[in-house]
C-alpha cells in the first residue's frame, strides 16, 4: 500500500453506493492486540460511519478470518472466514 494515502487501506462503496473508507489490521490467532497509528485513529474518528476497520487473523494451519467493526473502538461486529470476492 502506498504510504500517500492517510488513515486507510481501501477505498470501497457500500450496499448503497455510499463511500466507505476501510482500515485492515492482521494479527496472528491469539495476538492480544493491534497497532492503529495515530494517523488511522484520527481518520476514524473524523469519518465515523463511513470508516471501517477490518480485522484479519492468520494462523497457520487455517484460511484467514476477519471480523469488522465501524470504529476502531467498537466491539467486531462479525467474525467469519476471509475469502476473495471477485466482479
Amino acid at each position: 500500500m502506498p504510504h500517500n494515502i492517510p488513515g486507510y487501506d481501501v477505498r470501497s462503496l457500500d450496499e448503497d453506493g455510499h463511500l466507505v473508507w476501510i482500515e485492515v489490521k492482521g494479527r496472528v490467532v491469539g495476538a492480544p492486540d493491534f497497532v492503529l497509528t495515530r494517523t488511522e485513529l484520527l481518520f476514524a474518528q473524523q469519518n465515523g460511519p463511513q470508516h471501517r476497520l477490518a480485522l484479519v487473523e492468520v494462523a497457520d494451519s487455517s484460511p484467514p478470518t476477519t471480523a469488522s467493526a465501524t470504529s476502531p473502538t467498537d466491539s467486531p461486529t462479525s467474525r467469519r472466514p476471509a475469502s476473495p470476492r471477485r466482479r
